[in-house]
């Protein structure tokens, strides 16, 4: 998604006994959830789509052997860490989900001459952000589950007309 989602609030909320969840990785970190500790922010940034590239030549195209066109999907960001505790009957908080990297964009390359390439036009989606480590426990609690990595983003595409 767009924006992280907070993290979850674990234990018993009169006692506060266990770590918040961590936060999910978006555009906007979402925040920890709170706890005996609180879970960490998850990341901001990253996880954006390659965008579109277009040329369009009345003559000859040619990228050379150090020629490089790329509209690449960047990486997804991390989830946050799970509050730990030391409470000795309290569970750690889940690790938050990692983003989704950005899905690969679009090159479009029309001429009216020829088309030549011996360099670079590349189009990969950007790879995925891991899921946030669980939280740490109290001495006869279970720790925290870590969160779920994203997915990477798909290829882009590439699209050569001869006009």
């Amino acid at each position: 998604g767009f924006y992280g989602g907070a993290g979850g609030y674990a234990g018993n909320r009169s006692l506060m006994t266990a770590g918040g969840g961590g936060g999910g990785g978006g555009v906007t970190g979402g925040s920890g959830g709170s706890g005996s500790s609180a879970g960490a922010s998850g990341a901001s940034g990253g996880g954006i789509g390659g965008g579109l590239v277009v040329i369009v030549a009345k003559g000859n195209i040619t990228i050379g052997s150090s020629g490089v066109i790329r509209a690449s999907g960047t990486s997804g960001v991390n989830g946050g860490y799970g509050g730990g505790t030391t409470q000795v009957y309290s569970g750690g908080g889940g690790g938050g989900g990692g983003q989704g990297g950005g899905g690969g964009g679009v090159v479009v390359l029309a001429y009216k001459g020829t088309y030549s390439n011996i360099g670079t036009v590349q189009v990969n989606g950007g790879s995925s952000g891991s899921g946030g480590s669980g939280g740490s426990c109290g001495t006869y609690g279970s720790p925290g589950a870590p969160g779920s990595s994203g997915m990477s983003g798909s290829v882009g595409t590439i699209i050569t007309a001869k006009l």
